[in-house]
Parts: C-alpha cells; sequence; structure tokens
C-alpha cells in the first residue's frame, strides 16, 4: 500500500511474470477514500468520474490485473471488420470527431469554457480563470504535446502524450511509461484552475491528497 499506480503495475507485472498483463490500480487517493480518486488502467486510461478509486479503496482493493489467452469471438465477423472500414473512412466527416482527432479531447478549447463563464475554477466556486490561455489547447500543443494516442484500436486518437517538465518528471517521454501523461479537456480545464497553477503540467503531477472528513 501507498503505492502510485506506475509502481503497482510494475510490481504486479514482476510477480506475474508476463508484460502483457493488464492492470486496474489505485493510488494513495483511493487507498485513502478521496472522493474523486481515479482508477488507472494501463497507465494512460484514466477513470476519473464518480470517485471509484474511493470504491476500489474502501474495499482494500489496490489492483486488479487481467490477461487473456483465447481469441474473441464475433457472431459476423466480416459484418462487424466492413463497418470498421466505413468508420475509418468517415469518421472525420462529422465536426466532434474532427475535433477530437485534431486536438484531443483538450481540444475543446479552455477560453472558450472561460468566457462563457463555465470553467470550472477553485473546485467550481467560479467559472472563470485569469490564466485560462495559458492551459488551453493551443498552448498544450505548442509547449507539452509529444504524441497521439488511443484506446485500443480507435482511429479517432483523442489520446494526447503530454512531455512534463515537473521536479522529477524530467525523463524524456519516450524513456520511460511512467512520465507520458494524457492531460483531458475536463482535467486540463478543472485541476490547474483548481490549484491557481498556469502550467498544463500541472494537470499530470498529482498533489499529496488527505481523506476528507466530516467535522
Amino acid at each position: 500500500m501507498g503505492q502510485g499506480t506506475g509502481e503497482t503495475q510494475r510490481i504486479i507485472e514482476e510477480q506475474v511474470g508476463a508484460p502483457n498483463v493488464r492492470v486496474a490500480a489505485i493510488g494513495p487517493a483511493g487507498e485513502n477514500q478521496v472522493r474523486f480518486a481515479c482508477v488507472v488502467n494501463a497507465l494512460k486510461h484514466t477513470n476519473g468520474r464518480g470517485g471509484m478509486g474511493a470504491v476500489m479503496g474502501s474495499k482494500n482493493l489496490k489492483a486488479i490485473a487481467v490477461r487473456g489467452s483465447r481469441p474473441v469471438p464475433f457472431k459476423d465477423k466480416d459484418a462487424l471488420k466492413q463497418m470498421i472500414k466505413w468508420y475509418a473512412d468517415h469518421f472525420m466527416d462529422h465536426p466532434i470527431e474532427r475535433v477530437l482527432h485534431d486536438g484531443g479531447t483538450i481540444g475543446w478549447d479552455v477560453t472558450e469554457l472561460d468566457e462563457a463563464g463555465i470553467l470550472p475554477t477553485l473546485n467550481f466556486r467560479s467559472g472563470s480563470f485569469e490564466k485560462a490561455e495559458d492551459i488551453c489547447g493551443n498552448t498544450f500543443h505548442q509547449k507539452y504535446f509529444v504524441e497521439a494516442g488511443a484506446c485500443q484500436a480507435c482511429v479517432v486518437r483523442c489520446k494526447r502524450v503530454a512531455r512534463s517538465t515537473a521536479p522529477g518528471r524530467s525523463t524524456p517521454p519516450t524513456a520511460a511509461r511512467s512520465t507520458r501523461r494524457r492531460p483531458r479537456s475536463a482535467r486540463s480545464a478543472g485541476f490547474p484552475t483548481w490549484r491557481r497553477s498556469a502550467r498544463p503540467t500541472s494537470c499530470a503531477t498529482p498533489t499529496p491528497l488527505t481523506p476528507y472528513r466530516r467535522g
């Protein structure tokens, strides 16, 4: 207990002895049942809504590891292939999919939310942040963008790998998976503005958290 999700995954991979094992884990926030704690899968998929990390922590469940060994059966594999090809050829016709492909989920411009007064700031106590331009999608892509990523076989590729300049995160992103972070629009808007920080990589650099207690 007490390890971050990256260290947890490394330990499980060593114990299982299989690099293809898939891990969903929580960090110290989940262990302490912080109400917005996340569950992190494969170091790059963050289940960040609903406080599911706190639920796992309340059950003393640090991680779940699975490894598949059989092919997935399909009722009509040919039809599925045709559907996948059609989507790959046409998804850019949809304006939302185009935004997600070109700019990632951080492509939903933070500055527009700020101008509309709905940018979550200081835990939603305000709807405007004076340094919104410093954490918007354009700034991110100019200063921190490394490459686009995707969920399994997805052609939209809305994930964005960020280069972190935070202390202790100076390793080049290509050198270790643990240095790769994928800021999302909600995280990029809410987390820095909650902390009154205009550093986009603070979206991916955790701050020590303590459990919420009433009274």
